[in-house]
């Protein structure tokens, strides 16, 4: 039997990074639209400049949006992506964000970095959330638009929107 170890506070991790990505652009239907597509391929862009022979592991809402978000990157990068539920948090994120943690956490050992592809709410508040809780200081993030990311740098403690 294998016991997965939690990883502790303080960035006691394999992982560098944490980016917690905003599905792009939609349509009435649920899928990407054309607009969205581009500006996905555009931040996927910025994940591969990035990666340099780093790990990264993807995971993604199970909705549409983000599914295909997480696709498109998942395509740039040579990753495949995994489904959580935990990253659908759309109505009450805030109420999600420990949950999200604890996912975080399990992945933190096993990537170098770590992409969540989401929805608003949790892609909005999330960032900050983790800051406070694994460095204990609080990186402000605020609004983002769909098809863009924040970026947590793990070893440098800060944050920035690709």
């Amino acid at each position: 039997m294998t016991i997965k170890r939690e990883a502790k506070l303080k960035g006691e991790w394999v992982m560098k990074y944490l980016i917690v990505a905003r599905h792009g652009d939609f349509q009435e239907n649920g899928h990407l639209s054309n607009d969205g597509k581009l500006k996905v391929m555009a931040l996927a862009d910025k994940i591969l400049a990035l990666e340099q022979d780093k790990k990264i592991t993807i995971l993604c809402s199970p909705s549409i949006r983000t599914k295909e978000t997480a696709l498109i990157i998942g395509l740039f990068t040579g990753c495949d992506i995994e489904e959580k539920s935990t990253l659908l948090a759309d109505l009450s994120p805030e109420d999600d964000f420990p949950s999200t943690l604890k996912l975080v956490r399990e992945y933190a050992n096993e990537t170098e970095v770590l992409v969540l592809v989401t929805h608003c709410g949790l892609a909005e508040g999330f960032p900050y959330y983790f800051s406070k809780e694994e460095f204990g200081i609080g990186l402000q993030s605020h609004m983002i638009d769909k098809g863009r990311a924040w970026l947590i740098d793990c070893e440098n403690k800060t944050l920035s929107l690709i």
